[in-house]
């Protein structure tokens, strides 16, 4: 296997291949286009080398975000082919009328128009994401795709382009095979194709395989009259060219692979007694597609989970038996290995395997989590994360520790400041100790106190650094940032930091840390980057309006669920009407900026208000920490409760 981050949320498309081996995988992101904040997907490509490396000759780094929007809940209406043409389904007008089409992107971001008509085709039925009616996508070997969409009734449509975007006339009728109800297929997700050489499709469904005759027919001959039943939903599907058939779909984390003779019986000469199987509830793998290759390997693309964070964007190569491929991806060296690109990374491990995580080019943020982790940062200043002693630690009697393989001393940062380490000392009573070996080729951070689970923390580096590790480029407590009376710029790095701007219109920029921003007076440009930050404000004077003037500080890049509004400090308890100590909710459409806001004044005619970019006003869309209620209010509310039960 093969694993690698993207930009987010990622969702595996699908993937391609070169005839000279390049391998395209096709993703959609959930990241805002120009740097905005949007709450829909983005389409991504990223080329691998045939041995599963990333292809840095390409983008850099072997990734490229495209500026394609993809109006989309949940996968199906994307696809790549090879040469990286990224596949969209859209609504184009014709004439007065909007009708379903597809358009190609290419590699560099710029929209074909060689293909279809003007760089898109028009697909001649209608899909509908509301009625269930997604989009999907069966990109074939050459390049050729079938475009389908199965409807709550039953019915399916399905068509066939050729790699141009041309309706292949030749397949069923005039390129569209339209099938009722009544052929049983049952659509219950996204539909895979597959076209046999003499003609007959196969068609996934909800838990079932179907064979039809060119004239959209039942193929009786197929398994039980032409349907076969399957255990879970086949996400994948694909003929070989001896014709035997492929499936590959997951439930509950597991990915399985089936392989079937041509007449539908399971193949046991295939993995064990027909399929092979990987992942697990604590590790899932979601199916994406598959292909098979010129020489019979079979790859698999789609999304690994590393923990309760999130997916990274995986690869995984058979041999033709269906054992895995040791030569392909990863190094069989018992990591599981993430790799940076040329910009700033927050490059996250599992908490499930012994990760070797490198950073490439860029200021980045690692962080291995648990196991026993190898981590490179390479060019650029970057910050090594630890959360917890279970990060890396040793026992009496086993080693966990975490090795960094580059640290400058320079350039670098550890940052320990979640762990609550006073400083460097004899590593008792909360300090840890520097230690080199006696040939100068480790250097060890240690604590030798042991928490109650016999874990004492740890952690190592290669080469020499007892003279050149210090507090400066160890973190004990959040770095701070503080700015002057006038307007300042202060901007992060990958290490959690404080930042106070004071007085003055300051522009604030948090980077990839866990950071604090406080903007202080003046009407100040908030933003906290990636991870998790707090945006706190201490006195009504750092952003309020009055009658005749705006202060208000605004907040540029606010993300649900990781990012907090700290107004505790100026009493304010819940959110309500603006009024009795509560802050009211407010959408100005308009402007694209919510409004959390006070009606009350000061006796200066000031009143609290911050401004967020976006819509926020959503239930639960903004995490704030308040002020505790009087004790009187908490009474009352009380009361209100055991008034209903």
């Amino acid at each position: 296997m093969v694993a690698t981050t993207l930009w987010g949320s990622d969702t595996v498309a699908g993937i391609a291949v070169d005839p000279d081996g390049n391998i395209w995988l096709g993703a959609y992101s959930r990241l805002g286009l120009g740097g905005e904040e949007d709450s829909g997907f983005t389409a991504s490509v990223v080329r691998f080398n045939a041995d599963g490396s990333l292809d840095r000759n390409f983008s850099a780094d072997g990734k490229s975000l495209l500026p394609v929007s993809l109006d989309i809940e949940d996968g199906g209406n994307g696809a790549v082919q090879p040469g990286g043409g990224y596949l969209v389904a859209q609504y184009v007008k014709v004439g007065d009328a909007w009708v379903s089409g597809v358009s190609r992107t290419l590699a560099d971001g710029s929209l074909d128009t060689s293909f279809g008509s003007g760089g898109t085709a028009t697909v001649p039925f209608y899909w509908n994401d509301d009625l269930g009616q997604q989009a999907s996508f069966s990109v074939q070997r050459d390049g050729s795709f079938f475009a389908s969409a199965g409807y709550p009734s039953g019915e399916i449509h399905i068509a066939r382009f050729d790699a141009t975007g041309t309706l292949v006339s030749s397949f069923a009728d005039a390129g569209v095979l339209h099938l009722p109800a009544s052929v049983g297929i049952h659509p219950g997700g996204m539909i895979d194709v597959s076209l046999q050489g003499d003609g007959k499709v196969l068609v996934t469904g909800q838990h079932t395989l179907t064979r039809l005759n060119p004239d959209g027919t039942l193929d009786s001959s197929f398994a039980n009259g032409g349907s076969l039943a399957l255990e879970v939903h086949a996400d994948a599907l694909v003929i070989q060219d001896d014709g035997k058939i492929l499936l590959a779909g997951a439930s509950g984390g597991v990915a399985t692979v089936i392989r079937l003779n041509a007449d539908g019986s399971l193949d046991t000469g295939f993995g064990n007694q027909g399929q092979i199987r990987w992942g697990s509830e604590s590790a899932p793998f979601a199916v994406a597609d598959m292909i098979v290759l010129a020489d019979g390997k079979l790859l698999i693309g789609g999304s690994q989970g590393t923990s309760a964070d999130g997916y990274l964007a995986a690869l995984v190569q058979l041999n033709p038996d269906g054992s895995l491929d040791h030569s392909f991806g990863n190094p069989d060296d018992g990591y599981h290995h993430i790799d940076g690109g040329g910009d700033d990374d927050f490059l996250q491990g599992t908490a499930s395997f012994d990760d070797a995580i490198f950073g490439g080019a860029g200021n980045d943020l690692l962080y291995g989590q648990q196991g026993r982790d190898l981590l490179t940062g390479g060019a650029g200043a970057d910050t090594f994360r630890y959360e917890s002693v279970a990060d890396s630690y040793r026992t009496a009697t086993t080693a966990h520790s975490d090795r960094i393989t580059d640290f400058d001393p320079g350039t670098d940062t550890l940052d320990l400041s979640s762990l609550g380490f006073l400083g460097l000392g004899n590593g008792h009573d909360g300090t840890l100790a520097i230690r080199v070996n006696e040939s100068g080729t480790r250097t060890y951070l240690k604590s030798f106190e042991a928490n109650a689970d016999g874990e004492r923390f740890e952690v190592v580096f290669d080469g020499n650094l007892g003279q050149t590790l210090n507090e400066t480029n160890i973190l004990f407590q959040q770095a701070r940032l503080t700015g002057t009376e006038g307007a300042d710029h202060l901007q992060g790095n990958a290490r959690g930091e404080i930042f106070e701007g004071l007085a003055g219109d300051d522009r604030l920029y948090g980077a990839l840390g866990n950071d604090v921003l406080v903007g202080g007076e003046g009407r100040d440009l908030l933003m906290g980057g990636g991870n998790n930050d707090v945006f706190r404000f201490d006195l009504l004077s750092d952003s309020y309006r009055t009658a005749t003037e705006n202060h208000t500080d605004r907040l540029i890049d606010y993300t649900a669920g990781e990012d907090t509004i700290d107004v505790s400090a100026l009493g304010f308890t819940r959110l309500g009407n603006g009024y009795d100590g509560t802050l009211d909710v407010i959408f100005n459409q308009a402007k694209n900026l919510t409004y959390l806001k006070s009606y009350e004044a000061d006796t200066s005619g000031a009143r609290f208000e911050l401004s967020l970019a976006g819509d926020h006003s959503g239930y639960r869309n903004l995490d704030i920490i308040f002020a505790a209620p009087p004790e009187e209010e908490v009474f009352q509310l009380l009361g209100v409760v055991d008034s209903v039960g």
